[in-house]
């Protein structure tokens, strides 16, 4: 009989033992209910091995069996592929957005129409010095808006985007090393027969983040590690091992993604970065590239223009040599929108710029500056297809197409991930109120326990009694 009592005894202290561990990891569950990333937890229970005893078996109690972890890899698989086209078209729209803000912020057009207009106030006075010199002023500040804009653009193409992709590089080796760390934890608890249910969030957490950044695809291996492939099937992570990414600069000062072996090769993997904010800025770039390119060609086609009509016109200052008055002259002076600015003669001689078509016309002539006046109308840029104002203007538009697109396309990529992180929620997050309701069941089971260790204490007396 004392061994029934003893076995009574043995299943009392078990199930004191596993509500115990029962409100320990729900109280674990709660600290963890505001912690990103973290998946609930669930203690589970499984009945002791029974005891062979006549007339039949008898159970034995209760047992710990495992810390179950409450995770759907397939949701979160998913929820990484919606970070990678999330966090491209979040950088692309970062880059695009500082476009748009100095193209409008420069006002090149208005100051163009100035100095159209500025030719116009000089072709009504053909011989006016006033009007000369507000023409240099207004050719002055079309110059300075278009150089400015030049440089801006190239900023944000050579030096913004680049502390941003160092910055993105750097973060992703660190990531892979922790990830790689955390491999090797996982791997020695688990080998234990432990869950490593909080190295398995924070591991997760971890290619999450580096998902945002890089588009990755990631196994899991029997053993429990995880490896991390770059999109052309590079390692990036392989159990404890890392391959870390650099930075190159090619010809043009552009930056380049190099892969790099622990035998230190390279190999250049920009082609391969498919998504991820990477992704959005070297296409953010490129685009800012395409930019600076439209801009030459307005600066040079517009240059060439004025220039070529500008050298062909007679100004008020007389060439002593010749006697008569100055010839071809450039108004612009550099061949490209960084370069470009007004000829250093005529800001320190305003009588140079050339408003007539002959020597003899000189003052009154006006058809040089009605000429020049009237390039704002003539078809000159895109094979003589469009005039300056509606080239800057279809630059300008398809650079507000490109920012809604961009800006479309992060707000759907937005709520894709805000659904998948609400339903990852419903299957990993922690809800207070079923916590608080698993702490009384256990806190209830606890003290039925205790309250049964106290009855076989008391039997036990009256068997001592009676002994």
């Amino acid at each position: 009989m004392s061994s029934d009592i003893y076995s009574i005894l043995h299943a009392a202290k078990g199930a004191l033992t596993a509500q115990q561990l029962g409100i320990s990891v729900t109280g674990h569950n709660i600290a963890n209910a505001n912690t990103p990333g973290y998946s609930r937890q669930r203690l589970v229970l499984e009945t002791e091995v029974p005891q062979s005893n006549n007339p039949g078996q008898i159970g034995r109690g209760v047992k710990a069996a495992e810390v179950k972890r409450f995770h759907d890899r397939f949701i979160g698989l998913q929820l990484n592929d919606a970070n990678q086209a999330l966090g491209r078209w979040e950088a692309q729209a970062e880059v695009m957005n500082k476009v748009e803000t100095f193209f409008n912020g420069d006002q090149i057009s208005e100051a163009m129409n100035q100095f159209w207009n500025a030719w116009d106030d000089l072709a009504n006075n053909p011989g006016g010095q006033a009007e000369r010199l507000v023409l240099l002023a207004k050719g002055q500040q079309l110059a300075d808006n278009i150089s400015r804009l030049h440089g801006n653009l190239s900023d944000i193409r050579m030096n913004d985007v680049a502390v941003v992709v160092d910055a993105a590089v750097e973060t992703v080796n660190r990531i892979a090393g922790e990830i790689a760390d955390l491999n090797q934890k996982i791997l020695t608890a688990e080998a234990g027969g432990q869950n490593a249910n909080d190295h398995r969030d924070q591991r997760d957490a971890l290619v999450a983040e580096i998902s945002a950044i890089l588009d990755v695809s990631s196994f899991e291996d029997n053993g429990g590690s995880v490896a991390l492939l770059l999109a052309d099937g590079r390692p990036l992570v392989e159990k404890s091992l890392t391959w870390d990414l650099g930075i190159r600069k090619d010809e043009s000062g552009l930056q380049r993604i190099i892969w790099e072996d622990p035998s230190g090769n390279e190999l250049d993997a920009t082609d391969e970065i498919s998504g991820g904010r990477l992704k959005g800025l070297l296409e953010g770039r490129d685009q800012v590239s395409q930019y600076l390119a439209n801009l030459d060609t307005f600066a040079k086609g517009l240059i060439e223009e004025i220039n070529g009509l500008h050298r062909t016109g007679y100004g008020l200052t007389i060439d002593h040599g010749s006697g008569i008055p100055c010839t071809g002259i450039d108004f612009f002076s550099g061949d490209s929108a960084s370069a470009m600015v007004v000829n250093e003669a005529l800001l320190e001689d305003a009588g140079l710029i050339a408003a007539a078509a002959d020597a003899e016309g000189v003052p009154g002539d006006n058809r040089i500056a009605v000429a020049l006046a009237n390039l704002r109308y003539k078809a000159v840029l895109n094979e003589s297809t469009c005039t300056f104002g509606d080239y800057l203007n279809a630059v300008v538009s398809d650079l507000g197409s490109a920012v809604a697109q961009t800006g479309a396309n992060e707000e759907h990529q937005s709520s894709l991930v805000s659904y998948l992180k609400t339903y990852r929620e419903s299957v990993s997050g922690v809800s207070i109120d079923e916590e608080m309701i698993a702490l009384v069941q256990y806190q209830h089971a606890y003290a039925a326990s205790a309250r049964l260790i106290s009855t076989v204490d008391e039997m036990l007396q009256t068997l001592l009694t009676i002994l």
